[in-house]
C-alpha cells in the first residue's frame, strides 16, 4: 500500500504535467517557445518518475526544477490571463514541496518582478512571495531583496485589497527574515568558535533593519532597492514590530543596537516634532496638526524602547517621557492627551521599570527628576481636569464607574481602574485613520489608574527591599486586585501582609542588590513621589463621590503611610495621616484642628489652591448623605467648639480607613499615633458614643446627647466603628515596644 507522501509525489507529478500539457495546447500557435519549453519539462518529468524510486523523485526535481520552471515562467510572461493563471498555480504546486533551487528561485523572482510591473494578478503573486519565502530558504541575497521590493510596490496598489494583502505579506516576512536571525542570536557558542564572517541570515535582517530606517527618513534604500515610497504610519508599526518581538536580536547581534541609537531614536524624535509644536488655540495651518494614526503609532513605539531597551537608551529614554509629559498639556488634542496617558499607564503598571526610572535618573546628581516630574505631571493633570467646568455631554452612567464632583460639575468616568491592568484603548487602535473624539473623563480615569498603579509599585519595591524582608515586614502594600475589599484584611497579629509580589515582576529581581542601594532607591522613590501624590489623592479624595473611589484612594494613602513609616520617613508619612484625618471628620473642622503640611507639601500642593482647594468640600453635604448630627468637641484648638457639625456617609468610610491603618500598621505610625488618636477622639465625640460595661464603646442615650442625630445608615455603620475602635487598643499586645512606647506617649498627650 502506498504511503501518504508516495500518493502526494504522484498527485503532484500528475498535477504538474496535466498543466504543462494544458500549457503547451493554449500556447503552440501564438507562443511556440512555451509549447516547446512544456515539452521538454514533461519529458523531464516523466523521466524522473518513471526510475519508480520515490524516495528520490523529490530531490530529481529540485536538481532540474529550472528545466520545470522554465514553461510556467515563459507562460506567465505572454500575460494572457488563462496562461498567467495556470503558470502562477503551476509554480505554486511546485513551491509547496520545496521543488525549488537557487536558479529556479531567481527565474520566479523574474517573471514576479514582470507581472507586478505590469499589474497582472497582483493577489495570486503575492502569495506565490510568501509561498516561496517560506518553504525554501535558497531565496538569499539581491533575490529576496526584489521580492521584498515587489510587496512593497503593491503596498500602493489602486486596490484596497491589494493594499492590506501586501502589507499582510510585508509583516509576514519580516517576521521571516528575522526569525531566521533570532536563530542564530539564540545559538550557543564554544569559546574558541569565532563570528568573524557574518551570517546571510544576520545581514540580511540587518540590511532591511536599515532600509526601513532609510525609508522612513525619505532616503533611498540601500538593499530594497528599488522601493520609492513607504508610509509613515506603516514605517513605524514594521519597526515596533521588530522592535518588539526580536529583542534579542537587537541586543545580542552586532550592528542592530547601533541602528536603534543612531537611526531610529533620532527618528523618533523627529516625527514627534508636529506633535510638540502644535497647539488646539492660534494654530495657523492646517498642516500643522498632528497626525493620529502616526502619533499613536510613534507612541507604541516609545512603549516598546523604554520597556525593553531602557538600560541601553537611558538618555533617549529621559527625551521621550519628557516628550509623553509634554502631551499632557491641555492646548494638546484630547486624542494626544488620551495615548501620552496610556503610555505612561504601560510604564506605571511595571513596578520594576518605575525602579529603574528612580534609578537611573532621580538618584543621578544633576540629572532630570524623571520619576517626579512624571508623578507631578499626572497629579497636576488630574486637578486640572477635575476643576475644568466644561464637560463633554452627559453620558449614561455605567455600572463599574467611577465619579468625582467639584463645583456642582460632574465627571463620571466610564471604567473602574483595576490594579495592574493597563488600558490601551487609543494606542491599539490600529485600523483607525482619523482622530477619534475622546471625552476628557476617560483620560481623567486613565491618569487615576496611573497613581494607583504607581502607589502599588512604590509599595512592590519596598516590601521586595532586603530591609523589608529582615524586619519580617510588608508594608501593607496594594492587593493585586486593586484593594477595593482588602483595606481592613490583617492578620493575626495585626500586620497587613503584602498581596505578593505583582505579576510578571520576578520576585528575586532585587535580592541581590545591596541593601544600602535598596534602601537609598525606596527612599528616593518616595521624596520624588510623595507630594505630587499627596496633593492628587486630597484632591481626588474631596471630589470623590461614590464609595468604590474613596475606598480606592483611602486604601492608596493606607499604603503610602505604611511605606513612609517602614523608611523611617517622619514627614511624608505624617502628610498621609493627616489627609486621611482631615477627610474624616466634618467639613473645615480639621483645618484648625490638624497642623498644617510642611512648605515642601504646600509647593506641591500649589496647583491645587490655584484651582480652587477647598472649594471641593464646600458643598460636600450636597455630594454625600449627611448620615449623623453632633457637637464639635470642646478644645481650645477648635474654634468650632460646641457648635452643631455634620458627619457623612463619606466620612464614617473614612473614618473606618484611618482604624484599619491604625490597627493594621501600628508598628510604624510613631508621633503619627498623635494625630490618629485626636482624630478618633473628635469623632466619637461628635457620634455621642459612650463607653460600654463591656469595655467597648455603644451608642449614647438620646437624653445624654440632645444634639446628637443619628440616622438609620449611621446606625449600621457604627456597631463596625465601635468593634474596630475596641479591638484597636487589643491589638497594641502584637506591637514592638518602640511602637508600644509612641502609643502611650500619645494617649498620655493632652
Amino acid at each position: 500500500m502506498a504511503s501518504t507522501s508516495d500518493l502526494a509525489l504522484k498527485k503532484l507529478t500528475e498535477s504538474t504535467l496535466a498543466d504543462l500539457r494544458t500549457l503547451s495546447n493554449d500556447c503552440k500557435r501564438k507562443f511556440p517557445f512555451v509549447k516547446e519549453a512544456s515539452e521538454i519539462a514533461m519529458t523531464k518529468i516523466r523521466t524522473i518518475t518513471g526510475k519508480k524510486q520515490p524516495s528520490t523523485t523529490v530531490q530529481e526535481l529540485t536538481q532540474h526544477s529550472l528545466t520545470i520552471m522554465t514553461p510556467f515562467s515563459l507562460g506567465a510572461e505572454t500575460k494572457v490571463h488563462k496562461n498567467v493563471l495556470l503558470s502562477l498555480a503551476g509554480i505554486q504546486r511546485l513551491l509547496s514541496h520545496n521543488c525549488v533551487d537557487v536558479d529556479s528561485g531567481t527565474l520566479i523572482i523574474k517573471t514576479l518582478w514582470i507581472l507586478m510591473e505590469s499589474n497582472l494578478e497582483e493577489l495570486k503573486l503575492l502569495q506565490t512571495i510568501l509561498v516561496l519565502l517560506t518553504t525554501s530558504k535558497k531565496i538569499r541575497g539581491e533575490q529576496l531583496a526584489k521580492a521584498i521590493v515587489i510587496c512593497f510596490r503593491l503596498n500602493f496598489s489602486s486596490e484596497q485589497i491589494v493594499c492590506n494583502t501586501a502589507s499582510a505579506t510585508v509583516r509576514q516576512i519580516v517576521t521571516l527574515v528575522f526569525d531566521r536571525a533570532e536563530s542564530v542570536a539564540d545559538k550557543p557558542r564554544r569559546g574558541y568558535e569565532t563570528t568573524d564572517v557574518p551570517d546571510p541570515d544576520v545581514t540580511e535582517a540587518l540590511a532591511f533593519f536599515y532600509d526601513l530606517c532609510h525609508l522612513l527618513n525619505g532616503d533611498a534604500p540601500v538593499w530594497l532597492a528599488g522601493v520609492t515610497q513607504m508610509t509613515k504610519s506603516f514605517g513605524i508599526e514594521l519597526i515596533e514590530l521588530i522592535l518588539h518581538n526580536y529583542s534579542s536580536v537587537i541586543k545580542n547581534l552586532a550592528g542592530f543596537m547601533s541602528v536603534v541609537k543612531e537611526q531610529v531614536c533620532p527618528l523618533v524624535i523627529k516625527l514627534f516634532s508636529p506633535c510638540i509644536k502644535y497647539k488646539q488655540i492660534n494654530s495657523s495651518t492646517p498642516s500643522e496638526r498632528p497626525n493620529f494614526p502616526v502619533t499613536m503609532r510613534l507612541l507604541r513605539l516609545v512603549c516598546v524602547l523604554v520597556d525593553r531597551y531602557h538600560p541601553l537608551l537611558v538618555t533617549e529614554c529621559e527625551i521621550f517621557l519628557a516628550i509623553v509629559l509634554k502631551f499632557l498639556d491641555f492646548d494638546k488634542p484630547a486624542w494626544q492627551r488620551a495615548v501620552a496617558l496610556e503610555v505612561l499607564h504601560k510604564v506605571s503598571v511595571r513596578p520594576g521599570l518605575i525602579a529603574a526610572f528612580c534609578a537611573s535618573y532621580d538618584m543621578k546628581p544633576h540629572s532630570t527628576k524623571v520619576f517626579q516630574d512624571m508623578v507631578n505631571g499626572l497629579g497636576t493633570f488630574i486637578q486640572l481636569s477635575v476643576s475644568t467646568t466644561t464637560v463633554a455631554p452627559v453620558t449614561p452612567v455605567q455600572v463599574n464607574s467611577c465619579s468625582f464632583v467639584y463645583k456642582g460639575v460632574s465627571h463620571v468616568v466610564p471604567f473602574q481602574p483595576i490594579a495592574g491592568v493597563c488600558r490601551a484603548t487609543y494606542l491599539d487602535k490600529l485600523d483607525c485613520h482619523e482622530s477619534p473624539n475622546i471625552a476628557e473623563v476617560y483620560n481623567l480615569g486613565t491618569a487615576f489608574a496611573c497613581i494607583l498603579d504607581i502607589v502599588r509599585a512604590i509599595a512592590w519595591s519596598v516590601n521586595d527591599s532586603p530591609s523589608a524582608k529582615q524586619t519580617g515586614g510588608g508594608s501593607g502594600g496594594v492587593q493585586p486586585d486593586g484593594g477595593a475589599e482588602g483595606v481592613h484584611k490583617c492578620g493575626a497579629d495585626g500586620v497587613e501582609h503584602p498581596g505578593g509580589v505583582p505579576e510578571g515582576v520576578p520576585s528575586d529581581e532585587t535580592s541581590t542588590t545591596n541593601k544600602d542601594t535598596s534602601d537609598r532607591l525606596n527612599r528616593q522613590l518616595i521624596d520624588s513621589s510623595w507630594c505630587g501624590l499627596l496633593a492628587a489623592f486630597s484632591f481626588l479624595l474631596d471630589a470623590s463621590s461614590d464609595e468604590a473611589n474613596t475606598e480606592l484612594i483611602l486604601k492608596a494613602d493606607q499604603t503610602l503611610a505604611s511605606v513612609c513609616g517602614t523608611l523611617g520617613l517622619t514627614s511624608p508619612r505624617d502628610a498621609f495621616v493627616t489627609a486621611m484625618c482631615k477627610a474624616s471628620l466634618p467639613a473645615h473642622y480639621g483645618l484648625a484642628l490638624l497642623p498644617r503640611n510642611n512648605g515642601q507639601t504646600d509647593r506641591s500642593s500649589g496647583q491645587l489652591e490655584r484651582n480652587g482647594g477647598n472649594n471641593a468640600i464646600e458643598d460636600i453635604n450636597v455630594r454625600h448623605q449627611v448620615v449623623a448630627m453632633g457637637t464639635a468637641m470642646p478644645s481650645l484648638s477648635n474654634p468650632a467648639s460646641g457648635a452643631n457639625v455634620t458627619l457623612t456617609a463619606k466620612n464614617l468610610q473614612c473614618m473606618e480607613g484611618l482604624l484599619s491603618l491604625a490597627h493594621c500598621h501600628g508598628n510604624i505610625l510613631a508621633s503619627s499615633w498623635h494625630l490618629v488618636l485626636t482624630t478618633l477622639q473628635h469623632l466619637v465625640w461628635i457620634l455621642g458614643l459612650k463607653p460600654s460595661s463591656g469595655g467597648g464603646l455603644r451608642v449614647g442615650n438620646p437624653a445624654d446627647s440632645p444634639n446628637t442625630v443619628i440616622t438609620a445608615v449611621a446606625a449600621v455603620e457604627l456597631p463596625v466603628l465601635s468593634s474596630m475602635l475596641s479591638r484597636l487598643f487589643e491589638s497594641s499586645q502584637y506591637m514592638n515596644d518602640v511602637a508600644l512606647h509612641h502609643l502611650i506617649d500619645a494617649l498620655c498627650s493632652p
